[in-house]
């Protein structure tokens, strides 16, 4: 995912929240178990990969 605008947090079930800023890119790996907070008005480019993608039902 590269972020065009906006701001993510994203935290994982096991560690510390990470917060990505225009320009940044990101990889989720498939499973993620965490938390992903859009902050303000996010515009991304985004990737998806497998056999479903569901953003309202994960």
């Amino acid at each position: 995912m590269y972020l065009l605008s906006g701001k993510i947090v994203i935290s994982d079930e096991n560690g510390p929240s990470e917060e990505f800023y225009p320009g940044q890119a990101l990889v989720l790996k498939k499973g993620f178990c965490g938390t992903f907070e859009m902050q303000g008005n996010v515009r991304k480019i985004a990737i998806m990969n497998g056999e479903r993608y569901s953003p309202l039902n994960g």
